[in-house]
């Protein structure tokens, strides 16, 4: 297996099975932690973590298929894709149709009652011309308004730091977005400006 990614939580690994490529995500064991609430943790995680990709692609949105799920370890499709950054820098036509198609999916994510909590360029990839969405290691079943709030300006953020057309993707992105949440859109972009003047978030 080779080691994709290693983060706080967990291990990626891409490995083989039936000659089929496929994702190994295994959440690592905390010494700093008692070993029996350690163990209850990451399994409870993992699972959450299954559930919200399940929901996800029941909302209609593109996320990896889980093959199979173990006590700490997720094993699901690989998605041989490029980082969203990455395609844009080399197709700065694409920015406003993707950004529009993102808003979309992150509008049917906050539907289904979804926050992702993590949503940056680095989870999100272009494949065959369309986007998924990865990493739902941080994510949880809300429906709030701060949660969804915090969910774009954490993705502002990101595409700010990392995209030259920054202004024409994240315009974009709105359109998409209002064009599912509807009315609740508003409710989650007026609490955006509450969330910086209050200082939970710095962006």
């Amino acid at each position: 297996m080779k080691i994709l990614s290693s983060g706080a939580e967990a291990l990626v690994y891409l490995d083989k099975i039936s000659g089929e490529k496929v994702i190994r995500k295994v959440r690592v064991r905390k010494r700093y932690r008692v070993s029996e609430l350690d163990y209850k943790l990451r399994r409870a995680r993992t699972r959450r973590e299954v559930k919200l990709i399940v929901a996800a692609r029941k909302a209609g949105v593109r996320v990896p298929f889980v093959f199979d799920v173990k006590n700490h370890e997720i094993v699901m499709e690989y998605v041989p894709g490029e980082r969203l950054d990455d395609y844009l820098r080399r197709n700065p036509e694409e920015n406003e149709r993707l950004g529009e198609e993102l808003g979309i999916l992150v509008g049917r994510l906050h539907l289904a009652g979804i926050s992702h909590n993590d949503l940056t360029v680095a989870n999100v990839i272009v494949y065959e011309g369309k986007l998924c969405i990865l990493d739902f290691g941080l994510g949880e079943f809300s429906s709030s308004v701060e949660e969804r709030a915090v969910d774009l300006l954490v993705l502002e953020r990101s595409v700010r730091s990392s995209l030259d057309h920054s202004e024409l993707f994240l315009k974009a992105f709105i359109k998409g977005y209002r064009a599912i949440m509807g009315d609740e859109a508003e409710h989650v972009l007026k609490r955006i400006h509450q969330v910086r003047r209050r200082g939970r978030y710095h962006g």
